[in-house]
C-alpha cells in the first residue's frame, strides 16, 4: 500500500517532535481558554482560535516582519520565529535542536503567560 515511502525511524526523534507540538498547541489552547475568559464569549475565542490556526494573521506577521526590517537594513527580523503558529508550521519531524527548543520556548512562554493573565482576571473577578 505504502511501498517504500513508509519506514518507522527513531522512536526518540518522534516523541520529541510530538512532544513540543503537545507544548505548542497548549499554548493555543491557553491563548483560547485566555480569549474565553477575558471577552465572557466561547464564540470569539473558538472563532480567533480557528482563524489564527488557519494562518488568517500571516499578512499582518507579513506587515509587522515588513515594518520592523525597514527600520534597520540588513535586519532579519521573522515574527514566526516567536509566535505559536509560526512555530507550529516550521517544525518539522527532523528539525535541527534550535528549531526544537524555540518551539519548547515559545509554547511553554505563550501558556505560562496566559494562564498567568487568566488567573489574575479570574480572582479580580472574584473579589467583586
Amino acid at each position: 500500500m505504502w511501498g517504500s515511502d513508509f519506514y518507522l525511524g527513531s522512536i526518540t526523534e518522534l516523541f520529541q517532535y510530538l512532544g513540543v507540538q503537545y507544548l505548542l498547541h497548549l499554548g493555543i489552547a491557553a491563548v483560547m481558554m485566555l480569549l474565553c475568559i477575558l471577552t465572557y464569549s466561547t464564540a470569539f475565542s473558538m472563532t480567533s482560535g480557528i482563524l489564527l490556526c488557519s494562518g488568517l494573521a500571516v499578512p499582518v506577521y507579513s506587515l509587522i516582519n515588513k515594518a520592523i526590517n525597514g527600520v534597520k537594513t540588513g535586519l532579519e527580523f521573522d515574527l514566526n520565529k516567536y509566535i505559536l503558529d509560526g512555530n507550529i508550521t516550521m517544525l518539522l519531524y527532523d528539525s535541527t535542536s534550535e528549531v526544537m527548543v524555540r518551539g519548547v520556548a515559545v509554547g511553554v512562554a505563550f501558556a505560562i503567560v496566559s494562564l498567568f493573565i487568566s488567573t489574575i482576571i479570574v480572582k479580580k473577578r472574584d473579589i467583586r
